[in-house]
């Protein structure tokens, strides 16, 4: 099942924090990057893209394993922490 979320990087911080989906999902991230430049890292998938101040990215993976996967910001003020993550569910 495609799952669409909508994300934004706003004085530093990524929000919504945490996504839940059901493993074997198609997730599609809309990111968007309103008041400076944004990475998004998300560990166990080795996606890595950088989402420019004023523009919107769109990211999208499969969800294949269930547990909890964090992401991170390395030009936010999360950089030395996850800044959210995703909980995969098993079907």
């Amino acid at each position: 099942k495609l799952r669409v979320f909508e994300m934004k990087g706003e004085q530093s911080i990524i929000f919504p924090r945490s996504f839940r989906v059901y493993q074997n999902d198609i997730v599609n991230i809309k990111f968007s990057a309103i008041d400076q430049d944004y990475d998004f890292y998300l560990e166990g998938y080795n996606i890595k893209t950088k989402i420019n101040k004023g523009e919107t990215k769109t990211i999208e993976f499969q969800a294949l394993n269930p547990g909890v996967y964090n992401f991170y910001c390395s030009l936010c003020s999360t950089k030395d922490k996850s800044a959210g993550n995703f909980i995969i569910v098993p079907k």
